[in-house]
């Protein structure tokens, strides 16, 4: 009987260790992993590697929602080093790139970019410009893009140059062009578009034109350069005329029916007339009334204060109306 019961709890230990690492083999997979020194990182099958020499980025827009997990280490020294470090990436596994905030030694660090490596040389190539389609977005709506095809772009790197000796950047608007991502995930900045305040000149930088001596540290252009930077104009007349429009469009407001003149005029007559009309009359005939018929006079200098106020508002709306009819 002895036997027996060590046998039975020797098999049930087994079989106890057996479902844990299974059950850790499944979480380990479910789980952001950094390896050794932030080379890469890990999530079950899948290896992301860092974009060296990331550009400026913006998010594509979609309606997609990311999520953020802080990241495991694959080994005790990273962990140390790089402990607190978290990825934002989508739930429903379609990650092609990630995004991973870098702290160092508990502090934040910088955003890297990681690519899962049958995407990588794609990245790289939109990373350096290298697109099908451009997009850039005007002040007023960085929802609905412009949009550039890879041959208009290239047709105006083609166009006659200047620089910035002959076009003060200070004079210009700045707008920015980035590569189209055509996976959804991020748009990476290419380019700066200028638009000449005086002559309404588009002008275009592009980026992959200069070394790293004209970037800021964060990889974003220094506009601010004393250095010669070479312009390219824009003179496509057709695709000119395209551009400054949007970038002269502001959107329609989804409200717009809610301030048009009739209601803008009625609904201001209604509410100043209740306001400063009805509301200082009632409380000037209540003031004056209280006036008269209070027995305790340490309260008639409030009343005459009331009655005052009621009388300036009250004139001050019938001024009002009448310069405006």
């Amino acid at each position: 009987m002895k036997k027996f019961l060590v046998s039975f709890l020797t098999v049930m230990l087994l079989l106890t260790s057996l479902c844990s690492t299974i059950v850790s083999v499944g979480a380990f997979d479910d789980e952001w992993v950094m390896g050794e020194r932030g080379k890469y990182i890990t999530h079950g099958d899948q290896v992301y590697y860092p974009l060296e020499s990331c550009p400026e980025y913006i998010y594509s827009y979609t309606d997609d929602v990311q999520e953020y997990e802080r990241l495991e280490f694959e080994d005790d020294e990273t962990e140390d080093r790089y402990d607190g470090s978290g990825v934002y990436f989508y739930e429903d596994g379609n990650n092609p790139a990630i995004e991973v905030e870098v702290f160092v030694n508990f502090s934040f660090s910088r955003t890297v970019i990681y690519i899962e490596e049958s995407y990588l040389e794609k990245y790289k190539e939109l990373a350096n410009g290298e697109a099908e389609q451009y997009l850039t977005n005007s002040y007023y709506d960085y929802e609905q893009n412009f949009e550039f095809d890879g041959e208009e772009i290239e047709s105006w790197r083609e166009s006659s140059t200047t620089t910035n000796e002959e076009v003060i950047i200070a004079d210009c608007d700045v707008y920015y062009l980035y590569v189209k991502d055509p996976l959804g995930v991020y748009n990476f900045e290419c380019g700066t578009i200028l638009r000449d305040l005086y002559t309404d000149d588009l002008y275009l930088i592009w980026y992959d034109d200069y070394d790293i001596s004209y970037f800021y540290s964060e990889s974003e252009f220094d506009l601010s350069t004393e250095k010669e930077v070479t312009l390219y104009k824009l003179e496509d007349e057709a695709l000119y005329n395209s551009v400054i429009e949007y970038y002269d469009t502001m959107p329609e407001d989804e409200l717009e029916w809610l301030v048009t003149d009739e209601v803008n005029t009625t609904f201001a007559t209604v509410f100043c007339t209740i306001v400063f009309g009805i509301v200082p009359f009632g409380l000037l005939v209540f003031s004056t009334v209280m006036l008269i018929i209070s027995k305790d006079k340490k309260y008639n200098r409030a009343f005459i204060i009331m009655i005052i106020g009621s009388v300036v508002v009250m004139t001050a709306c019938i001024g009002l109306f009448t310069v405006l009819l």
